[in-house]
């Protein structure tokens, strides 16, 4: 983890359009090089309701929707649909599915 690059404060809409830099594990927005990124937004489903369809938990904030992964035992806590969340995650792997959701996975174990 680079400390050095910026932790931004994005929107769903806007964490869609970061690309991945040439640098490893770090992407881009608006000639902005970051690693590190702060979320908020409503939790709409999770692996185990019925509209996940998989293993990714839903996140919508109003200008988009993004699928996060969350990893060992975050994964198993008792997560509930509704819940308003503000998070900080790191990236390790980052790509687009067709559904224009964004899958992450964070060295914090918390994607969202």
């Amino acid at each position: 983890m680079d400390y050095s690059l910026g932790a931004l404060k994005l929107l769903c809409i806007q964490l869609k359009n970061a690309r991945q830099a040439p640098s490893p594990k770090a992407f881009t927005l608006g000639g902005i090089l970051f690693q590190r990124a702060w979320l908020q937004g409503v939790l709409i489903s999770t692996p185990s309701s019925s509209h996940s369809g998989g293993e990714g938990f839903h996140l919508d904030d109003g200008t988009g929707v993004i699928e996060l992964l969350l990893s060992g035992d975050l994964r198993n806590r008792n997560w509930e649909t509704g819940r308003i969340f503000s998070l900080g995650f790191s990236f390790l792997f980052f790509f687009f599915f067709p559904e224009n959701f964004i899958t992450c996975f964070s060295s914090v174990r918390l994607c969202v």
